[in-house]
């Protein structure tokens, strides 16, 4: 994996993209603006898609289930979840890309993983239209953008269920909803429902399209294990770990990379250093407890520079 350059103010980029805020629906578009978003007249243009996109994708999303509901219904899982984990930049993308090549499996795209509310109906024709307009190496990194590339489902997560450490990137500053998404003990049983709700559905989703076992990436499933374990009991973990001042150097420019290519107001890195070494900390001592709970044989750990 390519390393990051030196964190400090990532450049920003004249080219409108398609930010995250741009999958919701009507509902959760209203839910994220009642967390009060820091808002900018310099993101006028993200601003400006969001009722349109919102309503866009309601329409979609009714009519995909309109067509597809029954089916998803009745779509069960091929085999348990593969989760891959580590903290952020432990090469995470790199372990999931390779695994992903494995003809068994299958993982959420980029388009899926932005437009989960209608992939089915409309991946295969907007994503071909499109694909033209993305950039062609992701801003953190030198890794490829493609649609059918594989992609995070918390960013899918965060669009279904607002329950995702990637609401901090529309308030960014106030981590109170990052350690919320992080620890599940914080969360009402409603959120910790419809987050699990989410999940499922994605899955379900994801298996109807392939029949084949979804593999999914996100650093933040490493704080989750016992709630992965409560809905999958057999699933299959691999988790992923690299030399911390790497890691570090590396996750403060994705950090502030995100919140200026997804944010919809001024971008604030205050405090950007010393939250990253809390939760590295307390990634560690959460999975140190939690890997026990693992079935033996379900688990492997291999470390990015041996991989």
């Amino acid at each position: 994996m390519p390393e990051a350059s030196q964190p400090g103010k990532p450049k920003r980029s004249s080219q409108q993209k398609v930010v995250i805020w741009h999958g919701m629906r009507i509902g959760e578009l209203l839910e994220l603006f009642s967390h009060r978003p820091l808002l900018h007249w310099s993101r006028w243009n993200r601003i400006g898609l969001l009722p349109g996109m919102a309503c866009y994708n309601s329409l979609m999303g009714a009519l995909e289930n309109l067509i597809y509901g029954r089916q998803i219904q009745q779509t069960q899982l091929t085999a348990p979840p593969v989760f891959v984990l580590g903290f952020w930049r432990s090469g995470t993308t790199l372990l999931h890309n390779l695994l992903s090549h494995d003809p068994q499996f299958t993982s959420p795209t980029m388009y899926q993983t932005l437009f989960p509310w209608h992939f089915l109906l409309t991946e295969r024709t907007v994503s071909r239209w499109t694909e033209r307009l993305l950039p062609k190496t992701r801003p953190m990194d030198n890794v490829p953008v493609s649609w059918s590339a594989p992609q995070e489902d918390d960013l899918a997560l965060c669009v279904m269920s607002l329950v995702s450490p990637y609401m901090f990137l529309a308030t960014p500053g106030n981590y109170r909803q990052y350690w919320r998404s992080l620890d599940f003990t914080r969360l009402s049983a409603a959120e910790k429902q419809r987050w699990q709700a989410a999940l499922q559905l994605l899955l379900t989703k994801i298996t109807l399209r392939t029949n084949k076992r979804v593999v999914l990436k996100s650093p933040s499933h490493t704080f989750r294990i016992p709630t992965l374990l409560e809905m999958f009991p057999d699933a299959k973990f691999v988790y992923i770990y690299r030399n911390p001042y790497k890691v570090f150097r590396s996750a403060v420019h994705l950090r502030h990379t995100m919140v200026e290519e997804n944010g919809l107001g001024r971008p604030c890195f205050d405090q950007t250093e010393e939250e990253l070494i809390r939760s590295y900390r307390v990634g560690f001592e959460t999975y140190e407890r939690d890997r026990r709970h693992i079935p033996a044989g379900n688990l492997q750990e291999v470390r990015f520079d041996d991989l």
